[in-house]
């Protein structure tokens, strides 16, 4: 019995932290999935296609989601090195294809606003930009005190981005 209690133990414990390889992976996969949004929204002028670029976003949100699951699960402090790592990763993905993917649906606001589909393409992007917002909490309440205005400026770019698309779409 003493055997089965410190093998949970162990195995608990093993599982309490991610580590930030596993985050930037998450970051890759909510990267790719944003170009993958861009790509299907640079094509659409209107119809059924919007179902495609629906699901898009659903899938960003849902990747999104788990990269905020993982950061949670990040120890309370990053080293320095892990700090820049991510922060380096955040700015050479999310904080360029992000923009881009919100740049792109704007642009085709007035095809969606003739699907009846405005305010989908709101509460899409209002889920996103609160994922986020949560992931934005977790890594910068655990960057050293001398990176946490490189990952807001870093962060910052995101969240302009996500909220400028809308009050765009909300504009009439």
């Amino acid at each position: 019995m003493l055997f089965i209690k410190s093998l949970m133990l162990c195995a608990s414990t093993a599982l309490a932290f991610t580590t930030v390889s596993q985050v930037e992976i998450d970051i890759t996969i909510v990267d790719k999935n944003f170009q993958t949004l861009n790509a299907e929204t640079s094509l659409y002028t209107g119809g059924a296609a919007s179902a495609s670029i629906l699901a898009s976003l659903i899938t960003v949100h849902y990747s999104f989601a788990q990269s905020v699951a993982d950061c949670a699960l990040l120890p309370p402090s990053l080293s320095e090195s892990d700090a820049v790592s991510l922060i380096e990763h955040i700015n050479a993905t999310l904080a360029i294809d992000n923009v881009i993917a919100v740049d792109t649906l704007k642009s085709k606001k007035a095809f969606f606003k003739a699907e009846g589909l405005d305010n989908a393409v709101v509460t899409s992007l209002d889920l996103l930009l609160t994922a986020h917002e949560k992931f934005t909490i977790y890594v910068l309440q655990r960057l050293p005190e001398d990176q946490v205005a490189d990952g807001k400026k870093v962060t910052e770019v995101i969240t302009l981005s996500l909220t400028a698309g809308i009050q765009y779409f909300q504009s009439a």
